[in-house]
């Protein structure tokens, strides 16, 4: 994408551009904000399956390991979890224990807690007069991006 960009602006331009993912971007605000810690690994696709699996199976539920972390996404998709049942908040909670000591951080992580550190302070907004997202999801209100211009 970098390419394709510099090939339109022009290679003298190519110094104030910056191209990331948006996980990206929000993994190197929280790291330079010191909210991640060294050392911590972010969760592959397959990584999150299995700690979803062991998690129903820690909260005594009997469902797939998709539909595991179905549920969980869903849960965590508001900043405050609000509104889980017991079942669907047990589960969370395992999923959210065997992340946490297993020193790692999941993609839904990194953007509920670079939006956080932004909303309280405790992580800067990111510096630049422009910003192009793609991905439809990025609309959804949990992860809106505060940018300052």
């Amino acid at each position: 994408m970098r390419k394709r960009i510099v090939s339109r602006v022009g290679e003298e331009m190519s110094e104030r551009i910056s191209t990331n993912t948006f996980h990206g971007l929000a993994f190197r605000q929280l790291r330079k904000s010191k909210k991640i810690k060294g050392g911590a690994s972010i969760l592959t696709e397959a990584e999150q399956l299995s700690f979803a699996s062991r998690a129903a199976a820690v909260a005594g539920i009997d469902i797939s390991r998709e539909e595991a972390m179905r549920v969980i996404e869903e849960t965590r998709i508001t900043l405050a979890g609000s509104g889980a049942n017991d079942e669907a908040a047990r589960l969370v909670a395992a999923y959210e224990d065997l992340v946490k000591r297993n020193r790692s951080i999941d993609f839904q992580d990194l953007m509920r807690m670079a939006v956080i550190g932004m909303r309280n302070g405790g992580s800067p907004p990111l510096k630049c007069t422009h910003l192009f997202i793609t991905g439809f999801c990025f609309t959804i209100t949990t992860v809106l991006f505060p940018v300052r211009l």
